[in-house]
């Protein structure tokens, strides 16, 4: 393989309390009655930073909570006796992030395994 076929796998570290960036990248700010799971946001927010301890992802919250209204929503609303979990208001993520395109070029080895053999799930679920 030659060099341009592995830039894609090359790890790019990013600034984990950078949390402006992780915003930019990662959500959407653009509807007001959009909703988004701690637990979800948290998924994402490792995946983003590549690693991240426990108190990286609770410092995360906590910053979030400063722009954010938080409510308690249930994890399934159609069943009433589903447990309620913390959520972002106004906040939701990329629908980018629930979609998994083919890679546009077939030397991407590692993106191509990805869209051959995962579905993507940003809570890190295997299906």
């Amino acid at each position: 393989m030659d060099k341009r076929s592995c830039e894609s796998l090359e790890h790019k570290p990013v600034l984990i309390t950078d949390y402006n960036a992780f915003l930019n990248d990662c959500c959407d700010t653009s509807d007001a009655s959009a909703t988004v799971s701690y637990s979800n946001l948290k998924a994402q927010y490792k995946i983003w930073s590549k690693k991240i301890t426990h108190e990286d992802s609770r410092n995360m919250i906590n910053h979030f909570k400063k722009s954010f209204k938080s409510t308690m929503l249930r994890h399934n609303p159609l069943v009433n006796t589903s447990k309620k979990t913390d959520h972002f208001k106004g906040l939701k993520l990329k629908d980018e992030f629930f979609s998994f395109s083919r890679p546009r070029n077939d030397l991407m080895v590692f993106e191509m395994y990805l869209y051959t053999n995962c579905i993507r799930s940003p809570l890190n679920k295997s299906y």
